[in-house]
């Protein structure tokens, strides 16, 4: 039987084929990878990290603009991350998603972009002594370019919160 992990990853590189966003900088055939291939890359990359529970990867991510909200309501910024993360970590064990990634949307100008994602994810709650399954949630995640063609990273997620669970107390609600 195939792990919850090795069947994610099985699903992410048939992603990265399937939007043609290819897994080594390509959009398969040689060419230079889009920028709609490289938006989707970096959402499964998201998702992939929080599994891992690597919140240096996940953080390389994210932009120094970054502005959102915790599953309480409170907003928080980027310096808030790493606190909120260490304490999703804490109360989430044995994390694993189900993602559909729909086509990114890159805005004129090709500054910005906006990528929904269906998600749905498994993890035990330390806290609880369970397992918690959210299912049928939905996020637009908003990445902007850090200075004129460089790196996207991820400024703000709409929605249902991906990361960066817990509250102020850490605790996830």
């Amino acid at each position: 039987m195939m792990s919850g992990r090795r069947l994610f990853s099985g699903l992410l590189l048939a992603g990265c084929f399937i939007l043609g966003a290819g897994c080594a900088g390509t959009g398969g055939s040689g060419a230079p990878e889009t920028p709609e291939g490289e938006l989707s890359r970096i959402v499964a990359r998201l998702f992939a990290a929080y599994e891992r529970e690597d919140a240096s990867a996940l953080l390389a991510l994210v932009g120094s603009a970054f502005v959102s909200g915790d599953s309480s309501g409170n907003g928080y910024r980027y310096a808030d991350v790493p606190r909120a993360l260490a304490d999703d970590f804490e109360g989430l064990e044995r994390i694993r998603f189900n993602v559909k990634i729909d086509p990114p949307l890159v805005q004129a100008g090709g500054n910005e972009a906006q990528v929904a994602v269906e998600w749905g994810r498994r993890a035990f709650h330390v806290e609880e002594g369970e397992e918690r399954v959210v299912s049928e949630r939905r996020s637009t995640i908003h990445l902007a370019r850090e200075g004129e063609g460089g790196m996207w990273r991820i400024v703000a997620v709409y929605g249902e919160p991906i990361f960066a669970l817990s509250n102020r107390e850490g605790r996830i609600p």
